[in-house]
């Protein structure tokens, strides 16, 4: 039952149906599921979403919401601070540089970059000095080793 008020269309008020309600709580589920124990939002904004998500009703705005939230949780993921070299990483690099067998020219390139490492690069400089040293005679060709994660010739 319609009624007009003041230039606006009022509608009644009804119960929502079995499979609306499902919809609603599943998708209430799927944002707070997506945003718990994320390392990427404030526990302000957790407070802010478990609040809306359960006064909302409309499907539409839950659907709204949770890809906005995917999106938005994307980003700040991809924006976030990468790991960085530890400084134990970093330390070892130095001590493996200082091998007489690493000429001066690599271990310049090596030591400009050093505080700009991941760490995951680090591990790779450390196996690829470490092997280079290991190896008989320096490890064979001096072009090998470059100082980067690509170690092309």
């Amino acid at each position: 039952m319609k009624t007009h008020v003041a230039g606006k269309a009022v509608v009644a008020a009804t119960a929502p149906t079995p499979q609306a309600a499902d919809q609603v709580n599943g998708l209430r589920n799927l944002i707070l599921d997506l945003l718990f124990g994320s390392p990427f939002i404030t526990t302000q904004e957790w407070a802010t979403a478990v609040e809306r998500t359960s006064n909302t009703e409309n499907v539409a705005t839950l659907a709204k919401w949770y890809r906005n939230a995917v999106r938005e949780l994307a980003d700040r993921e991809e924006k976030a601070a990468t790991a960085y070299a530890s400084r134990q990483q970093r330390e070892e690099i130095i001590r493996l540089l200082n091998n007489p067998l690493i000429t001066r020219r690599h271990k310049t390139r090596v030591l400009l970059g050093i505080n700009r490492y991941q760490a995951d690069e680090a591990r790779a400089i450390i196996a690829n000095l470490t092997a280079y040293i290991a190896a008989p005679f320096g490890g064979g060709a001096v072009g090998a080793f470059s100082g980067t994660v690509s170690y092309a010739a």
